[in-house]
């Protein structure tokens, strides 16, 4: 798929393209602060995923980004009170989900954790233990509502 959405700040349409750019800066973002609960985005991961998208269309149309990542937090932790803007994410989130770069991202990143997973003898106990590489299976946002701090965590189709 193309990786392709919209969604409105501030009364401005914003377009959002999810190719490597916009996978680049969330993975840039996730070793400097934490994006994920457990394997799914929490509400600073939805907001770095919609902001890449927005950086990777400017870079797209050759545009200079001008709205702050404060705008695409404050639209994300909005979203608790208004379903149009549940209905926008959710929709971002699917166009991230199907982008070809992100399939292949999630694709790569399983088979380097197939390739790092290791069967290892423990020598003091004989038993077998498994070591793998943590990798990110999951990029839309949970469906466990009443979670602290992850009201994004809550949408789905059903909820919208």
């Amino acid at each position: 798929m193309n990786g392709l959405s919209q969604i409105t700040i501030g009364g401005q349409t914003v377009g959002l393209k999810f190719g490597l750019p916009a996978l680049r800066h969330i993975m840039e973002k996730a070793q400097q602060v934490s994006l994920f609960n457990d394997v799914r985005l929490n509400d600073t991961g939805v907001a770095h995923m919609l902001y890449g998208g927005y950086l990777n269309h400017c870079i797209m149309h050759d545009k200079i980004a001008v709205i702050p990542f404060e705008q695409f937090y404050e639209y994300v932790e909005g979203s608790e009170f208004d379903e149009t803007v549940k209905a926008e994410i959710l929709a971002a989130a699917k166009a991230f989900e199907s982008s070809r770069s992100v399939a292949k991202a999630v694709k790569d990143l399983a088979e380097k954790k197939k390739v790092m997973t290791k069967e290892t003898k423990n020598p003091s106990s004989g038993t077998k233990s498994s070591h793998s590489a943590t990798g990110v299976s999951v990029l839309l946002p949970a469906n466990t509502p009443d979670s602290p701090g992850e009201n994004i965590n809550s949408l789905s189709e059903d909820s919208i």
